[in-house]
């Protein structure tokens, strides 16, 4: 809960050009991530090693690309993997690639815009 109160504090800290610069960076990011990991790479895993196997595969990947924003084994690696995991269901449930990148652009812009401040 503390997570979350911090997090609207810095939203409304912010400018509404921080803003912007950084809706602009989640979305980018988002879009080319999830054309990556879901469309090409968790397709062509599924294909070759079956569901749950290809998508704990991209989940792990996932994650270690991202080890940057974590040190070690740590709760903020498993939530990365844990999102990976549930955006990587949803898209082999439903296909839906505009849903995951929103999801995925959300989160990227409440990751960054507390990232913009100091708290």
């Amino acid at each position: 809960l503390l997570y979350l109160q911090k997090t609207f504090q810095s939203i409304l800290q912010s400018t509404v050009s921080i803003h912007k610069k950084v809706a602009w960076v989640a979305l980018k990011t988002s879009v080319v991530e999830e054309l990556v990991w879901r469309v090409v790479f968790q397709t062509i895993l599924i294909s070759a090693v079956g569901l749950l196997i290809g998508i704990l595969i991209i989940a792990v990947s996932f994650s270690l690309l991202h080890r940057h924003r974590t040190s070690g084994l740590t709760i903020k690696f498993a939530e990365i993997f844990l999102f990976s995991l549930l955006l990587g269901a949803l898209f082999a449930l439903t296909r839906d690639l505009a849903a995951i990148i929103t999801i995925h652009a959300i989160r990227n812009y409440l990751i960054g815009i507390r990232g913009t401040i100091n708290l």
